[in-house]
This record gives C-alpha cells, sequence and structure tokens, in this order.
C-alpha cells in the first residue's frame, strides 16, 4: 500500500537487514567483541602471573636463614637454641618421610619388575617348548610324507606294470581270435 506522501516499504524480519543499518552493527559488534576479547587476555595474563608466584612459593621452599637470624640464635638462649632444632627436627623428619614413601615406591616397582620378567621368562620357556614340540611335529610328518610318496611310488609302478600285462593280455587275445 503506498501513500502519496511516503513510498511503501517492506517489512523486515530479524535475518534481513536494511543497508542503512549494515554499516551500524558490524562496528558494534567489532566493539564488543574487542572487549571481551581483550578482557579474556588480561584475565589470562594475570591467571598465569599468579600461577607462576604460587609456583614459585610452593615448589621451591627455600629454607635460608639470614645471618642477622643465626647472631640472634647465638646470643639467644637454650629454649631459642631448642625452638630451632625442633623445627629443623620437623623439617629433615619430613624428609626422611618423604623419601621413605618414595624408596617404598621404587621397591614395590621393582619387585613388579622382577614379577613381570619371571612371568615373561616362564612364557618364553612354554612358547619354546611349544616350538620345539611343533618342530619335532614336523619333522615326523616329513618322514611320515616321504614315506607315503615312497608307497604311492610303488603302488603306481605296479598298476603300470599291471596296466601293461592287462593291455599285452588284450592284444593276444585279439590275435587269437
Amino acid at each position: 500500500m503506498t501513500t502519496k506522501t511516503q513510498p511503501e516499504q517492506p517489512i523486515l524480519t530479524d535475518d534481513e537487514t536494511s543497508p542503512e543499518e549494515v554499516g551500524e552493527r558490524p562496528a558494534s559488534h567489532r566493539v564488543a567483541y574487542k572487549a571481551v576479547l581483550a578482557a579474556i587476555v588480561i584475565g589470562i595474563i594475570t591467571i598465569s602471573a599468579l600461577w607462576i608466584f604460587v609456583n614459585r612459593q610452593e615448589g621451591s621452599p627455600v629454607y635460608e636463614v639470614s645471618a642477622k637470624e643465626l647472631d640472634e640464635q647465638l646470643h639467644e638462649g637454650p629454649v631459642a637454641k631448642t625452638l630451632s632444632a625442633a623445627k629443623t627436627d620437623a623439617v629433615v623428619e619430613s624428609i626422611g618421610r618423604k623419601l621413605s614413601s618414595l624408596s617404598g615406591r621404587i621397591d614395590r616397582g621393582f619387585e613388579a619388575q622382577q614379577t613381570h620378567s619371571l612371568d615373561v621368562k616362564h612364557n618364553l620357556t612354554a612358547m619354546a617348548e611349544s616350538l620345539q614340540t611343533i618342530k619335532t611335529a614336523i619333522a615326523n610328518l616329513e618322514e611320515n610324507n616321504q614315506e607315503l610318496g615312497r608307497r604311492i611310488s610303488e603302488a603306481t609302478s605296479r598298476l603300470d606294470t599291471l596296466v601293461k600285462d592287462v593291455r599285452a593280455l588284450k592284444v593276444i587275445k585279439r590275435k587269437s581270435t
């Protein structure tokens, strides 16, 4: 429907856009996209920096004592010495527990490896015995095949002689009749 003042315009669906809107939307989409992308990059950098900071603190504990702290420990009474010795003993004890745990794991690994190795050796021995049995059976079959081949050739030669004798008899019969 048209009016004299304004031409008819089609009604656009959500999928269709007018040419005027095409210029506006991509710019706003780009800005939003860039903002989200920048936020993601900043978040990744922040998380990485925090991760490195935490790993440095947890991953490599440093048991260093400054010279000033050593002087204070030397000049303090026997109570301070026993406290610092207790701290050192706790650290040594913790390291000892971890080492014994690791040693136990290694021992269990070696035991499992030895058990696996014995199983493999047993299986290989069984397979070698089976192969020897198969080789013996093949050798016996070859001997049997040779014997059968010899018998077949003897039987064939007897059959050939019988065929020759039968043909000779047929030739004699024809001549006599």
